[in-house]
C-alpha cells in the first residue's frame, strides 16, 4: 500500500460519480417540481387538500436537503506522500499536509462521524467533520495512520485501527 501511495497522484477514494450525479438530478427535479406545485398549481386550484400542501412542502424540504448534501459535503479523499486532500463538488478543496495534521477521531452522535483537526496556512486550528459512511473509510484511516503514525487519536479510533491490524495479520 505504501508504494501505491508514493506516486505523484496518490490514492483517491470517492463516491461513484454516476450515483452522485443521478441523486443531484433527481433531487433538483423534485425541488423544481415542488416549487412549481406550491407556487403555480396550488394557487390555481384553491381546493387542494391540506395533506397535498403539507406533502409538497415536505418533498421540497427533503429534495433541498438532499441537493445541498450532495453538492457541499465530502465527495473525494486523496491521500499522497505530500498530504491529505478533501474534495467537494461546490466547495473549495481542503489540502492538509502531513505536518499540519494534528488529530483524528471517530465518534458517535446518532450516526458515526470522522473528525480531522489540522492547522490551515495561517496557522489557525481548524476542524473538518463528516459522516463515517464514506467509500473505503477503513483504508483511508489506515493510510493516514501509516503516513502519520504519531498522530493523536481518540480511544475508539485507536482500538478500531489496532483491531484491523491484528485481523489482517492473522
Amino acid at each position: 500500500m505504501q508504494n501505491e501511495l508514493n506516486s505523484q497522484r496518490g490514492r483517491r477514494f470517492r463516491f461513484h460519480p454516476l450515483v452522485r450525479y443521478i441523486m443531484i438530478v433527481l433531487s433538483f427535479t423534485a425541488l423544481v417540481y415542488s416549487v412549481y406545485f406550491i407556487l403555480v398549481l396550488i394557487p390555481r386550484y384553491g381546493d387542494v387538500s391540506l395533506f397535498m400542501k403539507a406533502t409538497s412542502v415536505l418533498i421540497l424540504y427533503v429534495a433541498g436537503n438532499t441537493l445541498y448534501k450532495h453538492l457541499f459535503t465530502l465527495n473525494s479523499v486523496e491521500i499522497s506522500s505530500t498530504g491529505l486532500q478533501l474534495g467537494f463538488i461546490l466547495r473549495k478543496r481542503i489540502f492538509i499536509s502531513w505536518d499540519r495534521l494534528l488529530r483524528m477521531d471517530i465518534y458517535k452522535v446518532i450516526t458515526h462521524f470522522w473528525k480531522v483537526v489540522y492547522q490551515d496556512e495561517q496557522g489557525n486550528k481548524r476542524e473538518f467533520k463528516t459522516s463515517l459512511a464514506f467509500p473505503g473509510i477503513m483504508e483511508i484511516l489506515s493510510a493516514i495512520n501509516e503516513f502519520k503514525p504519531d498522530l493523536e487519536m481518540n480511544e475508539l479510533l485507536t482500538g478500531v485501527l489496532n483491531y484491523k491490524r491484528t485481523k489482517l495479520s492473522v
